[in-house]
């Protein structure tokens, strides 16, 4: 993690389809513990866990937005709304192009930065309380925990049991099972 492959848009580098990080903060080396916990170096946090932030004027997730400051409050994150001496800040917006949802960055990017959500007429599958928790962790600085370079040590992968969409033929699921199997070394 990240890998010569890893996808960049705008300068960031994208992994796991949503994650945002600046090539500069991308990092294969071992993290400063010696442990390599760390897959990225330089994300910054948010001053004191206070995080301010803008929700459209029409906001279709009013009751999971709140669920989320509650639940990341219990955790001593404190998300407030922007007041205008706010310079670092998070600007929360809809559109019908986004995955279930997308942060811009992980960790605090300075200035403006966006978490993306799919608007409620588009959300199909998507369970919005849950993305706007796990977003909202990028946001945080978190990245996924199945990216440590640890991972290994703690878990095994049992690729039998990965599963497809029906619109994945034969050959491409092959081929993303042997990708899996190079990524979790379990040939």
């Amino acid at each position: 993690f990240p890998s010569h492959d890893t996808p960049v848009e705008n300068g960031m580098a994208v992994l796991d389809d949503h994650v945002r990080l600046p090539l500069s903060s991308v990092s294969t080396s071992l993290g400063e513990d010696g442990l390599g916990l760390a897959s990225a170096k330089g994300i910054k946090p948010w001053p004191a866990g206070r995080i301010p932030y803008v929700l459209p004027e029409k906001f279709d997730y009013p009751n999971e937005w709140k669920v989320m400051v509650d639940a990341w409050g219990r955790a001593g994150v404190r998300w407030v709304p922007r007041v205008p001496s706010d310079q670092n800040y998070v600007i929360v917006e809809t559109t019908a192009d986004s995955a279930c949802g997308v942060s811009q960055m992980t960790g605090m990017l300075g200035g403006a930065q966006r978490l993306t959500l799919k608007p409620k007429a588009k959300i199909g599958t998507c369970d919005m309380q849950r993305t706007i928790i796990h977003e909202a962790g990028h946001v945080m600085g978190f990245l996924h925990e199945h990216t440590r370079s640890d991972r290994d040590a703690y878990i095994s992968v049992d690729l039998s049991r990965v599963r497809f969409p029906a619109s994945v033929s034969q050959s491409q699921r092959t081929a993303k099972l042997e990708d899996l199997k190079k990524q979790t070394k379990l040939s």
